[in-house]
Order: C-alpha cells, then sequence, then structure tokens
C-alpha cells in the first residue's frame, strides 16, 4: 500500500511503499537544482538515521534520510544528502510528521528481525579459544 504526500517550496511528493520511499521532485520547479529533479528512492534497510527539524517563524522545517555514502578514498561517510530530503512549512507539519513516524516503525521493524551483526562475547571467546586450540592463533 503506498501513501502519498505533497510538500511545496520546493515542489516534492513523498511516496512510502512498503520496503523503500521515494522523493518525487517537480521537473519544472526552479527552486530545485536541476540534478535533484526527478525521483530518488531509498530502501528503508538503508537509512542511518533521521534528521528531523520543526519548522520555526523564520525558516521551513526539514526531514532528511541518512544513508551511507562512499568517499573518493573509499571511506564510508554520511553527508547531508539534498536528495533524501523534503523541507516543508508549517502546514505541512503534521504530514512531515506521519513520514517520521511510518519510517521510523520500518526501521524498528527491520532491526527486531534482523540477527544481531556481531555475535555475544560468549560466542566471541568460544571461537577464540577453537582456533587458539587448532593453533590458528
Amino acid at each position: 500500500m503506498t501513501r502519498e504526500y505533497h510538500f511545496t517550496k520546493p515542489t516534492t511528493t513523498v511516496f512510502l511503499e512498503d520496503d523503500h520511499v521515494i522523493f518525487r521532485r517537480g521537473q519544472r520547479d526552479i527552486m530545485i537544482h536541476k540534478m535533484l529533479r526527478g525521483d530518488t528512492t531509498v530502501r528503508y534497510s538503508e537509512i542511518l538515521g533521521i534528521k528531523f527539524s520543526e519548522p520555526t517563524r523564520t525558516s521551513q522545517g526539514y526531514l532528511q534520510l541518512n544513508t551511507p555514502r562512499t568517499s573518493m578514498l573509499g571511506v564510508i561517510r554520511t553527508v547531508d544528502q539534498p536528495q533524501n530530503a523534503v523541507m516543508f512549512k508549517r502546514d505541512r507539519l503534521e504530514d512531515a510528521s506521519e513520514v517520521k513516524r511510518f519510517i521510523e516503525e520500518k526501521l524498528r521493524s527491520i532491526a527486531a528481525s534482523e540477527p544481531p551483526l556481531v555475535a555475544s562475547l560468549p560466542d566471541q571467546l568460544r571461537e577464540l579459544k577453537s582456533m587458539y586450540d587448532e593453533g590458528l592463533v
């Protein structure tokens, strides 16, 4: 089931799918740099975090998804990624908050369903002991 949210200035539509989110930017909106126009798809499993700021009287709010990027030197890093962001005014705060809640729920369900990446300390010690007994360490 797709959920759809519309934001203006700059024109962006956010589609929340089952396994990914799509940011669709207006082709004719001159407020959007031409390199950022079109669709940007981000899988929930790639999201490292969410930056969220509510709008104030003098500035728009934003919701930004942080994903890993590789630099020219091969170092994995995160940087501000405008292609993974949407800006909004006070009248769209409810929609932006709903998008944030939905993505956070997806991230929680992914974290709960994945096995831990690192073995527990006792498992690591057992593995080290077996390697020691085999003369590998």
